[in-house]
């Protein structure tokens, strides 16, 4: 399943926050524009990502990926099988920046430029929250890696990971009035 799942594009030679403005406006630039792809793949390769799930589907829909990524092991994020495991788990927080767009309207993919220390400076994150401040952002990729990573390694993931990403996000839209 995952040998076959198309990888994300190689722009920079390392982590985006390293690489040079360009680099990282071509891959936002890519990031919009293969939003759609990404998601019909992932529903594709994991159909409970095809609908609108509630909170408990969703908390049932971690728990799937959870034993997938289990059954992948920590490994094969270092091996030829990285690049489709990583880009499955991108196109999840891809999906569930979507969902977050969809039910708070106000949020948007923005680049981060705020500054070079910043987590996810020059990577595509949700902006938007108004009352925040502009530099305020969420790193939905990154919560989402984050989680897969330590799944892959076999240590206590919980379940419903999905869904308290999107709670806190949402949460913070509602309180700045965005959604």
């Amino acid at each position: 399943m995952l040998a076959n799942y198309p990888p994300w594009p190689t722009i920079a030679d390392g982590p985006l926050r390293e690489a040079s403005r360009a680099q990282a406006e071509e891959f936002y630039a890519w990031f919009l524009a293969a939003r759609g792809a990404r998601i019909r793949e992932l529903c594709r390769v994991l159909p409970a990502f095809s609908h609108a799930p509630t909170r408990r589907e969703l908390v049932d829909i971690g728990s799937q990926l959870a034993t997938l990524l289990v059954n992948a092991t920590y490994a094969a994020f270092h091996d030829d099988r990285a690049p489709h495991l990583t880009a499955l788990v991108g196109d999840v927080g891809i999906w569930l920046g979507e969902r977050i767009i969809a039910a708070a309207p106000g949020l948007a993919w923005r680049l981060a430029l705020s500054h070079k220390k910043a987590l996810g400076y020059q990577r595509p994150v949700l902006m938007g929250f108004a009352g925040l401040g502009p530099d305020y952002y969420v790193d939905v990729g990154f919560f989402v890696a984050s989680w897969a990573e330590l799944a892959a390694r076999g240590r206590r993931a919980a379940p419903d990971f999905l869904a308290n990403i999107e709670t806190s996000a949402l949460a913070d839209a509602a309180i700045m009035g965005c959604s």
